[in-house]
C-alpha cells in the first residue's frame, strides 16, 4: 500500500486518480484534483483555483472548467466526462515554458 500522506505541501495526484474521479462523477474531489495536478505540472505558477488553470486552456476547455465550477455551487449540470478528459489531456500536454514565453519572445525573434 502506498503512503497517501506526504510531508510535502500537496499530495501527489496521478492521471489515473483524476480519471477515476471523472468516471465516478466525484466533482468536488475532481476540482481539487485538477488544481493539484496543475500545480504539479506548473510548479512555478500560482494555481489555486480552476480559473487559474483556465487561462492556459482553449475556449472549449475554459467553458468545461467554468461549468464544473458552477455545477458545484448550483443546480447546473456538470460537464460531460469526455469534456473533462479533454481538459485533463490539455493540462498534461502543456508545459510552463511554452505557456509563459510564447507571448514574451514572439516579437523578440521575428521570423
Amino acid at each position: 500500500p502506498q503512503n497517501t500522506h506526504s510531508s510535502h505541501q500537496q499530495t501527489t495526484i496521478t492521471v489515473k486518480q483524476i480519471q477515476t474521479l471523472i468516471d465516478n462523477n466525484d466533482f468536488t474531489q475532481l476540482r481539487q484534483g485538477l488544481i493539484n495536478f496543475a500545480q504539479q505540472q506548473w510548479p512555478s505558477d500560482s494555481i489555486y483555483a480552476l480559473s487559474d488553470i483556465a487561462k492556459y486552456l482553449n475556449d472549449n476547455e475554459k467553458v468545461t472548467l467554468k461549468t464544473l465550477d458552477a455545477s458545484l455551487y448550483s443546480q447546473q449540470a456538470a460537464p460531460s466526462s469526455q469534456a473533462l478528459y479533454e481538459v485533463l489531456t490539455a493540462i498534461r500536454s502543456k508545459d510552463t515554458a511554452t505557456k509563459t514565453t510564447q507571448g514574451v519572445f514572439k516579437d523578440l525573434y521575428p521570423s
